[in-house]
C-alpha cells in the first residue's frame, strides 16, 4: 500500500478535484474563484474569500493557503480581511455597537503558528467598563504586559507547552523555535523575535496554575493570605500532626520534653512524652546537591514568583544569610570521598548558579517544603571562623525541615560523615524562624545506601543505614531519582 498512501497523500496536497471545480461551492456565487483553503478545517476544500473568512470568524487561528495558479502559498485570514472582535462573538446580533480599533498587525503565538491578527476592542456596555487586559483574558489570550500589549498567548499554547516540557523534557528555546519553522519553513519570511516575551508568559501561566491549583482562586484573601510551603503537595505517607495522625498520638510516650516547634502551623500540647519507641514517629529525609541545574550570569535580574509559597526557599533572607559566609576552603577527611574536592576545584566562572540543593522525604522522594535552593559554589560556604560550616546547604536542610513538628529526625547525606561535625553549631547561625531546640530532639544521620561504598571503612561501619533501628529498608537514594528526572529539563 505505499504508492496508494502517497498518491493519497500527493493528492490532498494538490486539491486536484477542487481545482477542476468552477466557482465557489460553499455559496455558490458564480464567477467567484475559489482560491482558498484551510490547513486546519477537517473539509479542506477550496472556497472563495468571503466564504474563507466566514468560516474563520470563531477559528481566527487556522492557517491558511492560496493557490497562485503553479503553487499553494501561504496566507494570513487578515489580508482577507479578519478581524477578532473582543467581547462579542460573530453573530450580527450580538455586534458591537461602539468598537474601538485596537492594535493593528498583533501578534497571538498560538500551537500551529505565529498570528498577526488585527484586533477591535469592545467599548459598549457588555465590556462592562473592561480594559483590552481584561477582554483579552476572557478570549483565552494571555498578554505579556498589563500595558497595552502588542503580544499574546493562547491558553492552549501555554497549557501544551507546559506538559511537553514537564512530560518530553523540551527546552523553552526549542519548543519557540519549532513554532517559528510553523509560521515559516523556508527561512525566507522575516519573522519577529518574541521568545522573551514567551518566556516571561510561560514563568507567569506557571505561577498562576500554582496558586489556581492550590485553592487560592477562591481564597478572599487571594495570594496575600499565602503561608509558607502552602503550595508544595506533601508526602501523603510521611507523619504530619493534625492531617495523617490520630489525636492524642504523644500520650504513647513516657519522657516529659518541651515542644520545640512553635512556628509550625500546627498547634500541639506545650508537652510532649518520649518512649523507646520514638522511632515510630521519626522524620526521614534525605538531601543532596545536583551541579547539573547550573544558571549562565548573563547580568538580569530575576526575582521570584511566590518563593517560600511552594518548594523554593525565601530569597531574600536566604541570600542575607550567605552574605555573613567567607569563601574559605577544606579538604576532606574521609579518605576515599572526593565530593568537597570536587567542589573546591569546580569551575564556576560565569555561573550565577552552579547547582541546586534539595531536601526530599527519604521513602518516597516527595520535595520538602521550602526545601529547595540554589548554590553559588559547591554544596558549601563557610564562615569565617574555625568551623567548617555548609551554609547553603544547612540553611536549605532546616527550612525544609520547618513546620514537621516532630520530635525525632534521620536525615541521609552523601557526605554526611564530615557534615555532621559541627552541625549543631552551624546550626545555631540559622535565622530564629529556622532553629530547633536539639536538647528536646533526636537529629542522627547517615549515608544513603548507593553512596556508602565510595567511604572508607570507619564510615561504613558509623553511617550505615543498616544499623540504624526504624529506618527499615530505606535506602535513601530516592533524590536520585529526582534529579534524573529534572536534569532533562535543564
Amino acid at each position: 500500500y505505499r504508492d496508494d498512501f502517497l498518491n493519497t497523500m500527493l493528492w490532498h496536497e494538490g486539491h486536484e478535484d477542487a481545482l477542476m471545480t468552477p466557482g465557489c461551492p460553499d455559496c455558490k456565487t458564480p464567477g467567484e474563484s475559489s482560491v482558498y483553503c484551510c490547513k486546519e478545517c477537517f473539509f479542506d476544500e477550496l472556497v472563495c474569500n468571503v466564504c474563507c473568512v466566514h468560516h474563520h470568524t470563531r477559528l481566527p487561528f487556522h492557517c491558511t493557503e492560496q493557490w497562485t495558479g503553479q503553487q499553494f502559498e501561504p496566507v494570513s485570514l487578515v489580508s482577507l480581511g479578519l478581524q477578532i472582535q473582543l467581547n462579542h462573538s460573530s453573530d450580527e446580533y450580538n455586534a458591537c455597537l461602539r468598537p474601538k480599533p485596537g492594535p493593528l498587525k498583533f501578534t497571538i503565538i498560538h500551537i500551529n503558528s505565529l498570528h498577526y491578527i488585527n484586533i477591535i476592542v469592545c467599548g459598549c456596555s457588555q465590556s462592562n467598563d473592561c480594559g483590552i487586559i481584561n477582554q483579552l483574558l476572557h478570549c483565552g489570550l494571555f498578554p505579556v504586559t498589563v500595558q497595552p500589549p502588542q503580544t499574546c498567548a493562547t491558553f492552549q499554547l501555554l497549557h501544551h507547552f507546559h506538559l511537553q516540557s514537564v512530560q518530553s523534557k523540551v527546552s523553552t528555546i526549542h519548543f519557540y523555535q519549532a513554532l517559528e519553522r510553523e509560521t515559516d519553513n523556508s527561512g525566507l519570511m522575516d519573522i519577529k523575535f518574541h521568545y522573551s516575551s514567551f518566556l516571561c508568559m510561560v514563568c507567569i501561566w506557571r505561577h498562576l496554575k500554582l496558586l489556581k491549583q492550590g485553592g487560592h482562586g477562591h481564597d478572599p484573601l487571594g495570594a496575600e493570605g499565602m503561608r509558607r510551603g502552602e503550595l508544595a503537595l506533601v508526602c501523603p505517607a510521611c507523619l504530619i500532626p493534625s492531617m495523617n495522625l490520630p489525636d492524642g498520638w504523644w500520650e504513647d510516650l513516657s519522657k516529659w520534653h518541651v515542644a520545640i516547634d512553635m512556628h509550625s502551623r500546627y498547634v500541639l500540647p506545650l508537652t510532649i512524652n518520649l518512649s523507646p519507641h520514638s522511632y515510630l514517629y521519626m522524620k526521614i529525609t534525605s538531601q543532596d546537591a545536583n551541579f547539573h541545574l547550573s544558571l549562565c550570569n548573563k547580568g538580569i535580574h530575576d526575582p521570584g514568583l511566590g518563593t517560600r509559597w511552594a518548594y523554593f526557599i525565601e530569597e531574600q533572607a536566604y541570600h542575607e544569610y550567605l552574605a555573613n559566609c567567607g569563601k574559605q576552603t577544606e579538604t576532606s577527611t574521609c579518605t576515599s570521598l572526593s565530593a568537597i574536592d570536587q567542589a573546591n576545584s569546580k569551575n564556576s566562572r560565569g555561573l550565577q548558579v552552579t547547582g541546586v540543593g534539595a531536601v526530599v522525604c527519604a521513602h518516597h522522594g516527595f520535595l520538602q517544603p521550602t526545601g529547595i535552593g540554589d548554590l553559588q559554589k559547591g554544596e558549601w560556604q563557610v564562615f569565617m571562623h574555625v568551623f567548617t560550616l555548609y551554609a547553603n546547604m544547612d540553611y536549605i536542610l532546616f527550612s525544609g525541615l520547618q513546620g514537621s513538628n516532630l520530635w525525632d529526625f534521620l536525615n541521609m547525606y552523601d557526605i554526611w560523615c564530615m557534615y555532621y561535625k559541627n552541625l549543631k553549631t552551624q546550626h545555631e547561625q540559622l535565622t530564629p524562624s529556622l532553629q530547633f531546640n536539639f536538647d528536646t530532639m533526636t537529629f542522627n544521620g547517615a549515608i544513603q545506601k548507593f553512596h556508602l561504598n565510595t567511604h572508607g571503612e570507619s564510615c561504613q561501619m558509623r553511617f550505615s543505614l543498616n544499623y540504624l533501628p526504624g529506618v527499615r529498608h530505606t535506602d535513601g537514594d530516592g533524590i536520585e531519582c529526582d534529579w534524573s528526572s529534572v536534569n532533562a529539563a535543564a
